[in-house]
C-alpha cells in the first residue's frame, strides 16, 4: 500500500455502471470487474470500474483485458468484452456489451459501448476518487459522473462511500424487448469491508440507496488468499427484484507480473449463466532499499 500525504481531495468525472430498474435493461452496463469485486475492497486498477478512491491503493501499473460469454436457452454467444490501463491513481476503462432478446437467444439487441475515465488520491489511510463514464447506446449517447472514498479506521476495519450515477443519464437500449431510453437512477452505496487472517481473508458489505434511502440491493462479498498465488472470491446480490440479484464466484491466479481470473455469475434475470476470462499485466516499484 501507498504512503503519501492523508486526506486528499479529488476532482474527476464519471458515471458507474448502475443496476438498472428494467429487466432486460439490466444487463446492458456493468462491466465484467463489477460483477465480483466490492466498493470498500478493491485494490488494483479495476477499481475504476468500481470505486476510483481504491485506484491509489495498490501502487503499480496495469493493463488487462477480459471476455464474458453468457450461456441459456441452448445457445451461448460472447455477450461484452473490455479492456483496462491504469497507473499511480489514473485509470480508463472500455467495455462492449452485446446482449441478446429474454426469450429470443437468436435475437441480438444493439451494442451498449462503455468509456470510463477516473482518477484517485490519498493514501492507505484515506482516499478519495472521481470518474467519468460515457454511455453510446442505440440513437442515444449520455454520460454520468460517480465519487468515492475509502477510509482505515484500524488494521482490520475500512469503510467506503461511493455516489454513482450522478445526474440520472438517460441512455438509448430495451425495456424488454420494446426499444426505448433507459434511465440510470443515481445511487448512493455505502459499504464497510474487514480484514481477518493477518490479511488473507477479507469481507464486505455494501448497499445500494436510490431516492430517499430506500436500498434497492444489499451485497455481500468475501476474498481468500488460499495460497500465495491463488485466490478465490464470491459474492451475493441480494434484492427484493429478481432482476437485481445474482451469485458470483471468481478465482484469481498471481505471478510476479501476470493475475488471471476467471468468473463466473448466475443471475436470477431468466435461465443464463456468464461465465469470463480476464487477464492482467502489472508491474509495481520496487521496495525502497535502507541506507546503511
Amino acid at each position: 500500500m501507498t504512503r503519501g500525504p492523508a486526506p486528499l481531495r479529488a476532482a474527476a468525472l464519471l458515471l458507474a455502471a448502475g443496476v438498472l430498474p428494467g429487466a432486460a435493461a439490466a444487463q446492458h452496463f456493468p462491466a465484467q470487474p463489477a460483477g465480483y469485486l466490492m466498493s470498500a475492497t478493491a485494490r488494483d486498477g479495476r477499481a475504476v470500474w468500481v470505486n476510483p478512491a481504491a485506484l491509489v491503493r495498490r501502487p503499480e501499473a496495469s493493463v488487462g483485458v477480459d471476455v464474458t460469454a453468457t450461456f441459456g436457452d441452448a445457445t451461448a454467444h460472447v455477450s461484452q468484452f473490455g479492456a483496462t490501463l491504469a497507473s499511480h491513481g489514473l485509470a480508463f476503462g472500455w467495455s462492449r456489451t452485446e446482449p441478446r432478446t429474454i426469450g429470443a437467444p437468436t435475437a441480438s439487441l444493439p451494442a451498449i459501448t462503455t468509456f470510463v475515465l477516473g482518477l484517485g488520491l490519498g493514501d492507505a489511510a484515506f482516499s478519495a476518487g472521481a470518474a467519468k463514464r460515457w454511455y453510446k447506446g442505440r440513437t442515444r449517447s449520455a454520460s454520468a459522473w460517480e465519487v468515492g472514498t475509502q477510509f482505515r479506521a484500524t488494521q482490520a476495519l475500512e469503510f467506503s462511500l461511493v455516489y454513482r450515477d450522478i445526474g440520472s443519464p438517460a441512455v438509448s437500449a430495451y425495456r424488454g424487448i420494446v426499444p426505448g431510453d433507459t434511465l440510470l437512477p443515481a445511487r448512493l452505496v455505502p459499504g464497510v469491508g474487514i480484514t481477518l487472517l493477518a490479511g488473507r481473508l477479507r469481507g464486505a458489505v455494501e448497499w445500494e440507496w436510490a431516492s430517499s434511502f430506500v436500498t434497492r440491493v444489499t451485497r455481500v462479498g468475501w476474498s481468500l488468499e488460499v495460497t500465495e498465488r491463488l485466490t478465490v472470491m464470491g459474492r451475493a446480490d441480494l434484492s427484493e427484484r429478481p432482476e437485481e440479484r445474482s451469485l458470483a464466484l471468481a478465482a484469481q491466479w498471481r505471478t510476479q507480473k501476470l493475475r488471471g481470473t476467471m468468473y463466473g455469475a448466475q443471475p436470477s434475470l431468466g435461465d443464463r449463466q456468464d461465465l469470463g476470462a480476464a487477464v492482467q499485466a502489472y508491474t509495481a516499484p520496487a521496495p525502497a532499499r535502507r541506507r546503511r
